[in-house]
């Protein structure tokens, strides 16, 4: 019984002094820019994030999908300096960062999910993207071939 006891204290210690160093942790300043084309047409899965991209027909897309995006809990609005509209999302246990970023272009909204610690997200910035693009009821994309 202590051993079991102890386990689930040091567990709990654990737990604690993970979510301490990441939540004070300092976040690039530069997300992933880099990774995102401008003419990004398709939804990309990448090693540690996802790209997603669907078609805009009005302005009210691109307002509702961000006020979803900030209604989702543990999303926290960063900054927006002449580019992309910027998030941090949490892990809801370990309160791991993920970067979002948000690029409206002409035609088409590209949201940008990629961990900041670690290599696997577990497929997590997928479910999180997807499931803004079905609350805001935005199509699949329809570019290219």
């Amino acid at each position: 019984m202590k051993i079991l006891l102890g386990l689930v204290l040091f567990a709990a210690l654990l737990v604690g002094v993970t979510r301490l160093y990441v939540t004070r942790m300092a976040l690039p300043l530069v997300g992933i820019d880099g990774l995102i084309p401008e003419e990004a047409e398709k939804d990309t899965t990448m090693m540690g994030g996802f790209i997603g991209v669907r078609p805009l027909t009005s302005d009210a897309d691109l307002t509702n999908l961000l006020q979803i995006i900030e209604a989702t809990p543990n999303v926290k609005a960063r900054y927006r300096v002449d580019g992309p509209i910027k998030f941090i999302a949490r892990s809801k246990v370990f309160r791991f960062p993920d970067l979002v970023e948000v690029y409206t272009l002409p035609d088409r909204v590209v949201v940008a999910s990629h961990l900041v610690v670690g290599k696997s997200d577990l497929g997590v910035n997928k479910k999180r993207v997807l499931d803004w693009f079905d609350a805001a009821k935005l199509s699949t994309p329809s570019f290219g071939s």
